[in-house]
């Protein structure tokens, strides 16, 4: 059911994380976050974090490159999980923020884990009261 939902969104994010693809060739993990408006990719924001401090350690290699990142292969298994995952929400995903959360294996195709968040804003109405 929710695939026919979210067909065109989920062909707009394959879309994205392709043109992405070498980006990503370069990082073995990382965030994705799309801004939806409107039932369509508006914005694709890549976060990039550093663990500064590990376990109460300084991390030494902190913002050194890894020596792997996800492969062609590893980005159509992603687009793969995230077409599944995107599918089973059973209400159309108009408006709001996807964030994608992967971390890839050494091989590069295969993923330690992948999480995918949907943050659907409320917007209020205010009435200013004067006084």
């Amino acid at each position: 059911m929710g695939y026919k939902i979210n067909q065109s969104l989920i062909d707009d994010i394959k879309k994205r994380l392709l043109e992405s693809s070498f980006d990503m060739e370069k990082k073995p993990e990382g965030t994705i976050h799309f801004f939806v408006r409107e039932g369509t990719v508006q914005k694709r924001f890549e976060e990039e974090e550093i663990n500064i401090v590990q376990m109460g350690q300084v991390n030494e290699d902190a913002g050194k490159t890894k020596p792997h990142g996800v492969s062609l292969k590893g980005i159509s298994n992603l687009i793969k999980l995230i077409a599944n995952a995107l599918s089973s929400v059973e209400r159309v995903i108009e408006h709001g923020d996807i964030y994608i959360y992967y971390s890839v294996q050494e091989d590069g195709v295969n993923f330690n884990s992948v999480n995918a968040r949907i943050v659907t804003p409320h917007h209020y109405a205010t009435k200013k009261v004067h006084n």
